[in-house]
């Protein structure tokens, strides 16, 4: 293993026999590596000879992850999602199931870097370079033209290679037909109205595609800026205050405190962050002619 869980090792061990005896026709390799274990969802990478990198999703059932979430429900809503979805936007999911008190999911491993280094190839204190960033607006903009919201827009769930972006975690993604109510996401990244949701402990936010390009604009804050968007005063701020500083929209940092500047990006990302949803963009196609 590469990182220590708090499972023990056979305990993940027959976890995964579980899987591979339910699904005989998927070799789940010889061994894994851990890759994540948080608040109930276990993340492991297969060792499969002779194939591209796999990663096996479980999700143990109950209340285990933020806001409530069951991350049994994420992980099959995750599988659900990236069978709709376009070709080419997410990893490709070669199986997924129930085992003892959880669900799994079997997908491919995305290579290629995380946004952040893909916007500054140079390193930390290079120029910007905007292919990345436009790839990752256009991603973004095929998802919402499938009629699905991300619902989680994060630095850490996209990736870059020479093919293009592609996004992670789809576990709160919002499209057609019936769907779990939606409590929010990581805080940095939220809108203040997902925000205001959070801090009433909401258990079915509204969320709109005004919405998610507010959590993009912050995402894109954060790979240009290298910190979030709101200073929300002395660490470590709680939870709490962390919310009142997104809804009272106080604290706001500027462009004056990134590496290098790119006046494309940060109009951009001023579109996405206007506090009015009215103000922001009505699509993303909107803004793929700044990045040119």
């Amino acid at each position: 293993m590469e990182r220590e869980s708090s499972r023990p090792t056979e305990d993940v061990d027959a976890l995964v026999d579980e899987i591979q005896r339910a699904r005989p026709d998927f070799d789940l390799g010889q061994g894994w590596q851990l890759l994540a274990d948080r608040r109930g969802t276990l993340v492991l990478q297969l060792v499969v000879q002779g194939e591209r990198a796999q990663v096996l999703k479980i999700g143990q059932a109950g209340p285990h992850a933020g806001f409530g979430n069951d991350p049994a429900q994420l992980v099959r809503r995750e599988a659900e999602v990236l069978r709709a979805i376009p070709e080419g936007l997410g990893p490709v999911l070669f199986a997924s199931g129930e085992c003892t008190g959880a669900a799994w999911l079997l997908m491919e491993r995305l290579s290629g870097h995380p946004l952040h280094e893909a916007v500054r190839p140079g390193g930390r204190e290079g120029p910007v370079s905007l292919v990345a960033i436009r790839e990752a607006v256009q991603a973004c903009a095929r998802l919402h033209a499938a009629g699905w919201l991300h619902g989680d827009l994060q630095p850490a769930h996209f990736r870059w290679s020479e093919a293009g972006v592609r996004l992670l975690d789809f576990g709160l993604a919002r499209g057609p037909g019936e769907q779990p109510g939606y409590r929010g996401a990581l805080v940095h990244f939220v809108s203040p109205a997902v925000a205001a949701g959070m801090q009433r402990g909401d258990a079915d936010i509204e969320y709109a595609l005004a919405d998610e390009i507010f959590a993009l604009g912050a995402t894109l804050f954060f790979v240009h800026v290298r910190q979030t968007v709101h200073d929300y005063g002395d660490e470590p701020a709680s939870f709490e205050s962390k919310l009142r500083c997104l809804v009272d929209g106080v604290g706001r940092r500027g462009f004056d405190l990134a590496p290098t500047r790119e006046p494309r990006l940060e109009e951009v990302i001023e579109h996405c962050l206007q506090r009015r949803p009215a103000d922001r963009p009505a699509s993303l196609e909107e803004l793929l002619p700044l990045l040119e």
